[in-house]
């Protein structure tokens, strides 16, 4: 065995309490009776755990997935009806989909939020959903001149997904995975990723529910049409998140007047769902929740890729609260990602926004959901499982002596 790394003194603050630091979690995990980084991306995770819930004993005992649902204006471009979002809502609510059987697996709780499906009827109800709504319509579609959203409701829900960590933190949630439902979503999510980085819509745009041919081609069509034209107004930026790069390219700050207009941009093109999850992702980060948030794939992931951009001076704090699912199967993903990263290194050093970038999981995967965050959860279980329970060298009485 290689010699482990010595003792390093523990940090303190300033009320004597200690602060597991990256060096500290790392030196913790190199004095267990293993090579050095034989366990590969499970000491990764096991050195988030501990630094997100500041201790050299992290635990996975408590575990939720919270899934958001609503109907969105984008929904005529899936290849399915936009009644589908409600039905799947009644099937989630009956236990019948896959996150339901994902969560029962691997002993994971699951919270269902109602944002804004259009239920049958006002008095829809079912009693396994959260139902929280200013709405029954969802959002609106942004082609047609209006925003997504308007003040009201777009604050309703921004509020909602920070109520929603707020929550699962008060009752000792460790870890929260977080997934959307609603046809047309990830069409919503191409917009904003397209009004991000500039790029035309065929780039940001993927087959979502199994769009494709001449359908897809109109797909891609809306995509760029709503961007356009919140881009003729101003709200959208020419080029996107690099709009103010040749000025400054080495600078590692936004403004917060950038920061303001990404969240009009928000409100303008995006949906209930990716609101909610991208303030439930900031409120992680900005509080002492000690809350771990699982991104789940593409859809997602664009709810991160907002939450940095609306708050950029949180981007450290938010690159070491998530940690990426998977690579979704969606055509964009790879664009996602590049994204991520160019945002993230602007604030942080490469090797640590390389880690961050590099997903748990490359599934194939490309449902919804919450799905693999909930394949994620367990893994994360083992990761605290050897952090707090692996005996060190020295305790376990093993030479770290090399042979000659």
């Amino acid at each position: 065995m290689p010699n482990p790394a010595p003792q390093s003194s523990v940090a303190s603050g300033s009320t004597g309490a200690i602060v597991v630091t990256r060096e500290l979690a790392r030196r913790h995990l190199l004095n267990k009776t293993k090579p050095p980084g034989s366990l590969g991306a499970l000491e990764h995770w096991a050195e988030k755990l501990m630094l997100v819930q500041q201790t050299l004993r992290p635990t996975v005992s408590r575990t939720l997935v919270i899934l958001f649902a609503a109907d969105n204006g984008l929904a005529s471009v899936s290849a399915y009806p936009r009644s589908v979002t409600r039905e799947m809502l009644r099937n989630v609510a009956e236990g019948g989909a896959a996150i339901n059987c994902l969560c029962r697996a691997h002993g994971i709780d699951l919270r269902v939020m109602d944002l804004g499906v259009d239920l049958p009827s006002a008095s829809t109800r079912y009693e396994a959903v959260d139902h929280f709504r200013l709405t029954n319509a969802g959002t609106a579609d942004p082609r047609l001149g209006e925003p997504a959203m308007d003040e009201t409701v777009f604050s309703f829900v921004m509020g909602h997904g920070r109520k929603a960590l707020q929550a699962a933190a008060g009752e000792g949630v460790q870890v929260v995975g977080v997934g959307e439902l609603g046809i047309g979503n990830t069409a919503v999510a191409s917009v904003l990723l397209a009004a991000a980085t500039g790029e035309p819509a065929d780039r940001t745009t993927g087959a979502g529910t199994g769009v494709v041919g001449q359908r897809f081609v109109e797909k891609c069509q809306a995509v760029q049409a709503a961007v356009d034209l919140w881009k003729a107004r101003g709200v959208v930026p020419p080029n996107g998140y690099y709009h103010h790069s040749d000025s400054d390219s080495d600078s590692k700050s936004t403004s917060s007047s950038e920061a303001a207009n990404w969240s009009q941009v928000l409100r303008a093109l995006g949906d209930l769902e990716i609101t909610a999850m991208s303030t439930l992702i900031h409120e992680a980060a900005t509080t002492s929740s000690r809350t771990l948030v699982v991104v789940d794939g593409f859809i997602t992931q664009v709810a991160l890729l907002y939450a940095m951009l609306m708050y950029p001076d949180v981007i450290p704090a938010i690159v070491q609260h998530t940690l990426l699912a998977h690579v979704s199967a969606e055509k964009p993903q790879m664009l996602l990602l590049e994204t991520l990263r160019n945002v993230a290194l602007r604030h942080l050093p490469e090797d640590q926004v390389k880690e961050w970038t590099t997903p748990v999981g490359n599934w194939g995967m490309r449902l919804g959901e919450g799905s693999g965050a909930a394949l994620v959860i367990p893994m994360l279980k083992s990761a605290a499982a050897i952090a707090t329970e692996m005996a060190t060298f020295e305790a376990a009485g093993v030479s770290t002596e090399k042979q000659d």
